[in-house]
């Protein structure tokens, strides 16, 4: 009897370069990214985290082809799965200034897995308002219980 491998869940939707930047804070860039609410977790965790030094990079959008939870999207995508959070706003910015961009503005989950203010590896969930055109930012433990469902993004490196 032959094993089939099984097929990935992450179907890859496009690559997507974002440029460097010197010094990143969360908080001073809500407005420009077009964040309308973030949760009580990403406030604590993220929003005063300081990124410096950031690099260009050359990122990955997957839509999820089935009910996936984060250990086994992490273990898929590997050292590739945890990126920068100023790169995940200049997806938003993207999406916000130009209307381009690959991030879908529905209600479908996204996900990005970044370090918070302690290096401590979560996920940042994103979703858009369609009621009031803003991205809904929060932020989970990578070992929250529940899954992703068919069709949310996630972002890694390529």
């Amino acid at each position: 009897m032959s094993h089939q491998a099984k097929e990935s869940p992450l179907q890859h939707i496009a690559k997507v370069h974002v440029s460097c930047i010197k010094r990143f804070v969360a908080s001073e860039h809500l407005r420009e990214a077009n964040v309308g609410s973030i949760g009580n977790n990403f406030k604590n965790l993220f929003l005063n985290k300081v990124e410096e030094n950031v690099r260009d990079a050359t990122l990955n959008i997957h839509r999820l082809t089935e009910n996936s939870n984060n250990p086994s999207i992490i273990a898929e995508l590997g050292d590739k799965s945890k990126i920068k959070l100023a790169h995940l706003f200049a997806l938003f910015r993207r999406r916000f200034r130009y209307g381009q961009g690959h991030l879908l503005v529905n209600e479908s989950a996204k996900i990005a897995y970044i370090a918070d203010i302690d290096e401590k590896l979560r996920v940042v969930n994103f979703s858009w308002c369609l009621f009031r055109n803003f991205w809904i930012v929060g932020a989970l433990p990578v070992d929250y219980p529940l899954g992703w469902g068919v069709n949310g993004q996630v972002i890694s490196y390529d």
